[in-house]
């Protein structure tokens, strides 16, 4: 797992940097080896397949063998990783290159402008590359660096309920199914139970 949580101090905001840093690293290590694995793939692999949902949003799925059935032939399964992480470049070049690729649409990218893109990518200088991952900032290390200080510095019994299970909702705490119709002044989301 990339999140790196460190707690050295009670500062939240010295431990919330070094957590982010350490996230910030443990990614671009983890999307680095991705990378080489999909600059690897050849143009026309038969495993790679691109498609468009109705929103007209791309995805990309590589199938990687995963056994082989009783008969001696090959299984495969959707290599998550691979498949995440080029949805994403083509993302960035639909939203950043149009002009450099001669596109409009992000439907239009084609799996050759990301390894186009990667040939580039890879021979980058690492304070570069990181601009490219995924970061730390929008994987809520933030509040795991604080739910771990409640635990620590205060030795109550905190939990990260799943999001959106609670709300807050007219001032009161309330379970996603006990909200109505007529409740005004919703929250976002209820992040942290303490356990008394």
């Amino acid at each position: 797992m990339s999140k790196q949580i460190i707690i050295e101090s009670s500062s939240g905001v010295i431990n919330i940097r070094k957590s982010r840093q350490a996230t910030n690293e443990s990614n671009w290590k983890e999307d680095y080896e991705v990378w080489n694995k999909i600059n690897c793939i050849e143009l026309n692999d038969p495993h790679l397949s691109k498609s468009i949902n109705k929103k007209g949003k791309i995805e990309f799925k590589y199938l990687c063998e995963n056994g082989f059935t009783k008969t001696g032939k090959p299984k495969f399964k959707i290599d998550s990783d691979i498949s995440n992480v080029i949805t994403t470049l083509a993302q960035k070049i639909a939203n950043n290159n149009c002009l450099e690729y001669d596109i409009t649409y992000e439907d239009e990218v084609e799996f050759w402008m990301i390894l186009d893109m990667l040939d580039w990518l890879l021979d980058a200088r690492k304070s570069c590359q990181k601009y490219f991952c995924r970061n730390a900032s929008r994987q809520s290390v933030d509040e795991d660096v604080q739910l771990e200080m409640l635990r620590q510095f205060t030795g109550l019994k905190v939990e990260k309920p799943t999001n959106g299970t609670y709300t807050v909702a007219n001032g009161d705490i309330k379970h996603k199914n006990d909200i109505k119709d007529d409740d005004k002044q919703l929250a976002r989301s209820w992040g942290i139970n303490i356990i008394y």
